[in-house]
């Protein structure tokens, strides 16, 4: 079994079609998403999700990718009540 890497990706789109095309696309990799922030799980490294992602932007957009580690603690920001489960992601 291949080894799933955890991303969170989160953009800042200008052009609503290419924001469009971009999230009905990131919907189909996240099992749960908001706005423009998704929580996925891939068999694969960033490097090969960077092309895939490539398309949606211009030179004036935004992309933030990053891996999720299991070795750091989590953090939790806002005013919600902290949750048992540590592998889980709060976004308020």
């Amino acid at each position: 079994m291949q080894p799933v890497n955890e991303y969170l990706v989160c953009y800042d789109i200008h052009n609503p079609r290419a924001r469009r095309r971009a999230c009905k696309f990131l919907r189909q990799l996240s099992p749960g998403y908001q706005k423009s922030g998704f929580e996925i799980w891939l068999p694969c490294q960033q490097e090969q999700l960077l092309p895939a992602l490539e398309p949606f932007f211009a030179d004036q957009d935004r992309l933030l990718l990053t891996r999720f580690s299991h070795h750091q603690p989590d953090w939790q920001l806002g005013t919600s009540n902290r949750i048992a489960n540590r592998n889980l992601l709060i976004w308020n």
